[in-house]
């Protein structure tokens, strides 16, 4: 037996969670940026009207999440805080 190709990994797991939940208009919440690719994902998929608030402790992940989104245009979709997302 193997397993469906959609469940190969908990990215791709999290990435169709994204794709079926969030609308434009949304507000939606990155718990830990990492290197902004989720963050990038959930910005296109919120739209213009739509918000991303990114949580990180790390200065790093921070810098490299607003490179990508100035990257790809979508700064203006987003809102970077360094602080770990328990004080959200």
């Amino acid at each position: 037996m193997t397993s469906a190709p959609y469940l190969t990994s908990a990215r791709q797991i999290a990435s169709r969670v994204f794709v079926d939940l969030l609308r434009p208009g949304d507000r939606a919440v990155d718990a830990t940026l990492g290197n902004g690719h989720d963050c990038a994902q959930m910005c296109r998929l919120v739209g213009e009207t739509g918000r991303v608030d990114g949580f990180d402790v790390q200065q790093q992940a921070i810098d490299s999440t607003r490179a990508l989104l100035e990257t790809l245009g979508l700064t203006s979709r987003a809102e970077l805080h360094l602080m770990g997302h328990e004080r959200m």
